[in-house]
This record gives structure tokens, sequence and C-alpha cells, in this order.
């Protein structure tokens, strides 16, 4: 059995090997990337704004995190057997992702361009768009759940791939639970000032009230965070910068939940 485990030394895999490994979402991952600069370009020429932010942030983020995700899943792929990776159901399951995330981006960045909410949209039209969204965010998150249980069962054992598999798994109830409250809730902000425009630099993340945005961060961004702190190969680094990333993520739900910014500036 031949693993194509990517290691910290001597090389990381080359971008062709990583193609390789599913085309769909290496070539989609490294699309929205590039999209993510070109909506971050937008900003500069088109000055509308939105919940106090430029048009264009949230589709800039949104093609960024989304981006990361699939080229990040796609490097996990490296740690399977070359007959899981490129099975019948990898290949089917890992296009039928791709095509969700293609909606919702695309959607958003529509919605983005009218000047109208993609999230929280109580049109008839809006909360269908919004549901299918949701379908296709928490169909992704069950698919890299799997993806790093066949890690663990099938991977080569390594402390980079029991980083992968275990932040893959235990992503996704931390995921789902903090994006469920957020549409439960009809809103990221609980309290505080309604609008991003007083928000933190980048993140927007409220600085006045509660904000569901924080968790939901570090919960997605688990599975890049501590397989990156693996690769240092210092097992009991990995494990507290997992342990920190975990209670980064519950905690900052909860402050969110009580009405407290994560970061108070005034």
């Amino acid at each position: 059995m031949t693993f194509l485990a990517p290691t910290l030394h001597p090389t990381l895999p080359a971008p062709g090997t990583l193609r390789r490994a599913n085309p769909a979402m290496w070539n989609t991952g490294i699309v929205f990337l590039a999209l993510c600069l070109v909506c971050m370009g937008l900003t500069l020429v088109d000055h509308r704004l939105f919940n106090g932010i430029n048009v264009w942030i949230k589709p800039a983020k949104f093609f960024g995190a989304i981006g990361l995700h699939l080229l990040t899943v796609t490097a996990a792929l490296l740690l399977l057997p070359e007959k899981t990776r490129t099975s019948g159901r990898m290949t089917a399951l890992a296009s039928l992702m791709v095509a969700f995330m293609i909606y919702e981006t695309g959607y958003i960045s529509l919605r983005a361009a009218r000047l109208e909410a993609s999230h929280y949209n109580e049109t008839p039209w809006g909360a269908l768009g919004y549901a299918m969204m949701g379908v296709g965010a928490v169909s992704v998150v069950i698919f890299t759940a799997w993806v790093g249980m066949l890690v663990l069962r099938q991977g080569p054992g390594t402390l980079l791939g029991r980083a992968v598999g275990w932040s893959f798994i235990l992503s996704a109830p931390l995921t789902i639970v903090t994006a469920a409250t957020l549409s439960a809730m009809g809103s990221h902000w609980i309290g505080g000032d309604q609008t991003d425009a007083t928000g933190l630099p980048f993140f927007h993340w409220s600085t006045t009230g509660g904000d569901l945005r924080p968790a939901h961060f570090f919960a997605l961004h688990l599975i890049q965070i501590v397989p990156a702190a693996a690769l240092t190969g210092n097992r009991r680094f990995t494990l507290a910068v997992g342990a920190f990333t975990v209670a980064a993520a519950l905690g900052s739900f909860g402050l969110g939940l009580a009405g407290i910014p994560l970061l108070p500036l005034r």
C-alpha cells in the first residue's frame, strides 16, 4: 500500500501532486482564492455599503474561506491510499461538494451585487436561497468529517495524520452547532451596534455586543490550524493548539450568546 503523505521534511507535495488528488476540489479552490482577490479589488471601485462595510467584503470572505477549505480537504486526501482517494464514491461526493460551494458563493455574490442580504433574507426567494445554502454547507462539513474518519482508519498513523483526522471530525459538530444557532437567532449580532462599521478590523466582529461569528470561525478553521501545528512534529504543541482552538470556539460561543464581545474596544 502506497501513501502520498505530505511531510514537513524534506519537501511538501508539489501543486501538481495536490491537484491530482482531486482536480475538481483543487481547481475550484484555486479559482475561489482568485475570486477572493477580485472581490477585494472591487472594493476599490464600488463604494456601496451594506451593514456598514463595503458590499464586496462578504463575498471576498466566503470565496477565501471556502477556497481554503477545498484546498485543505484536497491535501488531506493525499494521506489516503490511492484506491480510496480515486474511488467512484469519493469522486462523486467531492464533485457534489464543489457544486454546493459554487452555488453558495455565486448566490452570495449575486445578492451582494444587488445590495441585498444573502443571509436572513425574509423574502420567499431569499428564504429558499438561504435554505439551499444551509443544506450545502452542512453537507460539506459532514463530507469533511467523513474524510477525517477515513484518514484515521486508513492513513499513515503519523502525527499529521491524526491531527488531520481528529480536527476534521471535531470541526463538524462545532461548525454545525454554531451555524445552526446563527440561523435560529436570525442574526449574528446579540446586542450592541447592529452594524459591522464598528467591528474589529478585517473580521468586522462586533466590539460592542455579542457576535456568533468568532465561534463559527474557530470551529470552521480548526481543520487548518491543527494540521499546521502538526507540521512542526511536536505532539505536545499540536495538542495544545488543538485544545486552545476548541476552547476558543466554545468560549467565544458562550460570550456571543451572553451578548459580550470577544474584544470590547469601547
